[in-house]
């Protein structure tokens, strides 16, 4: 009879059933089928070296590999850079701040208002010292990535790559060591402000005791 007829057709990666007598369609994934294709591409390798060596495909992975870990530290080391000499000026601003409350000495007022900007200051050298230590940490991880870079390009026969990759190491060491010498020069000058600034301070209190015991 054509009632009990079921018609089995495959369409794409499904099996359909058509039947005769209710006139509906139903479906089965074929799911075992699709399962087993995905198994099969992922253990698949895709073959790339149709017009090239591998010692060329090498070669090239190889210069991309010392681009990027290149880009990587210039990166960093312009970052780095931009702090020490953000870190530079708020010590020539303190610096400055150390001057201002040795001349107010003997207006308590003016005082208390410079001493909260030095505070300030202060507050805000640390937080960009924390920044040069984060960058530091990973401007020295970035040189170790490209050294190791310029020494697969020079083993993979890429030396122009490996010759670009030195020259970038020693003018990035360069320009972070001038920033960081710049940052240390400061460091110095405001030590010294800061000595002389207590020595005012406690002249000033000594000067004040005096008048005070004359009176």
């Amino acid at each position: 009879m054509w009632s009990s007829t079921l018609i089995r057709f495959v369409a794409r990666n499904r099996i359909v059933w058509y039947s005769m007598s209710a006139g509906i369609f139903t479906s089965q994934v074929k799911t075992e089928t699709n399962i087993q294709k995905a198994s099969t591409k992922s253990y698949i390798l895709q073959d790339v070296s149709s017009d090239l060596t591998h010692s060329q495909l090498i070669k090239n992975a190889s210069s991309a590999a010392v681009d990027s870990a290149s880009r990587l530290l210039s990166q960093t080391a312009i970052a780095i850079i931009n702090v020490y000499n953000s870190y530079t000026k708020s010590v020539e601003d303190l610096i400055e701040l150390f001057k201002l409350h040795t001349q107010c000495l003997g207006d308590e007022a003016a005082q208390d208002d410079v001493w909260q900007m030095i505070i300030q200051q202060r507050v805000e050298l640390d937080d960009q010292k924390a920044a040069i230590k984060e960058l530091d940490d990973l401007l020295n991880t970035a040189r170790k990535v490209l050294e190791n870079a310029s020494e697969a390009a020079y083993i993979s026969g890429c030396e122009y790559s490996a010759v670009t990759a030195n020259e970038k190491l020693h003018t990035t060491n360069v320009l972070v060591e001038n920033a960081q010498m710049a940052s240390q020069k400061m460091d110095v000058q405001l030590a010294q402000a800061q000595k002389e600034d207590i020595t005012e301070v406690m002249n000033s209190e000594d000067s004040n005791l005096e008048s005070d015991q004359e009176s």
